[in-house]
């Protein structure tokens, strides 16, 4: 996990305003917005995605269900994510908080 040295502000809900393109995204779990200080690769403004019963292939094999949460830049007035750039903390397992927290933020 990173040193915490930034500050993620919640924002509100991702549903509704953030767009790809003219397209609004439609999140299927959780998404929230955070204002983020200092900015994480450029971006001051992220979504963290939560699906709360994830299917992942373990390595194993077979399927396992769990959380996960990916953490996206967002740019513009219009809101545009930047689904090409997976941003760090995002991953199998993690929570909203262990997203922000192995990226180097903790929630204010």
């Amino acid at each position: 996990m990173a040193n915490s040295t930034g500050h993620a502000r919640f924002v509100g809900s991702a549903h509704g305003v953030v767009h790809q393109g003219c397209d609004v995204v439609q999140w299927p779990g959780e998404a929230r917005l955070y204002h983020l200080v200092p900015p994480l690769r450029g971006y001051t403004t992220v979504v963290a995605s939560t699906l709360p019963n994830a299917v992942h292939v373990a390595a194993r094999g077979g399927v396992e269900r769990g959380i996960e949460t990916f953490l996206w830049g967002v740019r513009g007035e219009d809101l545009q994510v930047d689904f090409d750039t997976e941003l760090p903390g995002s991953g199998w397992g993690n929570t909203l908080v262990d997203a922000l927290a192995e990226a180097g933020y903790v929630p204010v």
